[in-house]
């Protein structure tokens, strides 16, 4: 079939439709989730601010690793997935899809979503029990509701379409650098392919894996809270804590590559704008117990080295599994890098065959 540039704008469009029918499909055959809310009420004499603190305090509490693992254990939660991923993947995922806290004035919306009625409810109501637990002064307004169908998400139609013109573009850009020629030697190109996914292979298998260990602290004195990291990151501290755990052996400077495998990041404080504020202390290491232990000693430094009155929300986590590399798409990465290379060879092997 002869190709003009005409049949780019096609080629283009026929990849957008691939993708947004793809996505259209694969939303479809996933399980509905189903929406369970329930309503609560702070005290309404007081201030904007003082509410949204009694908020902010029983919602880091409530989503704490420690208070989600209780629930999720006691309540049966996500069962299928505790067989085949750690609990500290689950949780996170928990906090970050199913849970949903929404403050309105005085009120505050909390929901959960599941794949299964009954189970939303019931974690709802959980969710509720543990914010009620840390802030007494909430009053439920409406209990967990009986769960709700959640609509289909669009945002999964036009990220199907967004990759699918994405495709369509490197297709076409393809194609533009091969029109004209002889048809593609399938077996050249076969050969880079194959030469990418084994580098690809060969890298993976070559790359260590990466253990991440985490914590979360929270302080009401947020005007301390820069100075607080400031210390904890400056070099003496660091190098004395890599030479105590020997994190970096040999490494005559550790504080340098220690400051590259931490982490710390200050969470979003519900409503936004509030002093009541939260920070995850994260540390990598190739070594899963001297991840941990390195942690353990960060956050010992911020609790009782510095003038912040931190309060620990979740202890330094074992991590069960490694969080890189993702060695499957370091893989994927490879074989289209060969097979890429291997149209663009194809071209310009012909063209210098051509010319001698």
């Amino acid at each position: 079939m002869q190709l003009t540039v005409g049949n780019v704008p096609k080629i283009i469009a026929g990849f957008t439709l691939a993708g947004l029918v793809a996505a259209g499909a694969w939303t479809l055959s996933q399980p509905h989730r189903y929406v369970s809310t329930s309503v609560l009420k702070l005290n309404a004499d007081e201030a904007p601010l003082q509410r949204m603190q009694r908020l902010q305090r029983a919602q880091q509490e409530a989503l704490s690793r420690t208070s989600l693992a209780y629930i999720i254990q006691r309540d049966d939660l996500y069962r299928d997935a505790r067989r085949e991923e750690p609990l500290e993947n689950i949780i996170q995922d928990m906090r970050n899809h199913d849970i949903i806290i929404r403050p309105h004035g005085a009120n505050v919306e909390v929901s959960f979503a599941a794949s299964d009625p009954a189970t939303a409810q019931k974690a709802t109501r959980s969710i509720v029990g543990a914010l009620n637990h840390s802030e007494p002064a909430l009053e439920v307004l409406d209990a967990a509701a009986a769960a709700k169908q959640e609509p289909r998400d669009g945002y999964i139609l036009l990220r199907g379409a967004l990759v699918g013109f994405g495709l369509g573009l490197l297709c076409a850009a393809v194609w533009a650098i091969m029109r004209r020629r002889q048809p593609w030697t399938i077996k050249r190109v076969s050969a880079f392919a194959a030469a990418g996914a084994l580098a690809g292979g060969i890298i993976a298998l070559l790359m260590p894996n990466q253990y991440i260990s985490s914590a979360i602290l929270r302080t009401a004195d947020d005007t301390s809270l820069q100075s607080a990291i400031r210390h904890v990151t400056e070099s003496d501290t660091l190098n004395r804590i890599a030479r105590e755990y020997s994190l970096y052996p040999g490494d005559p400077n550790p504080a340098a590559r220690m400051r590259d495998d931490l982490m710390i990041r200050q969470l979003r404080p519900v409503g936004g704008g509030f002093r009541l504020t939260a920070i995850t202390v994260a540390f990598r290491h190739t070594d899963r117990n001297k991840a941990e232990a390195a942690t353990r000693a960060l956050v010992s430094q911020l609790t009782t080295h510095t003038d912040v009155g931190f309060e620990i929300l979740d202890p330094a986590s074992h991590p069960r599994v490694p969080s890189s590399p993702n060695r499957p798409q370091i893989l994927a990465i490879g074989l289209i890098g060969g097979l890429l290379l291997g149209l663009v060879s194809t071209r310009f092997h012909r063209t210098a065959a051509a010319a001698a």
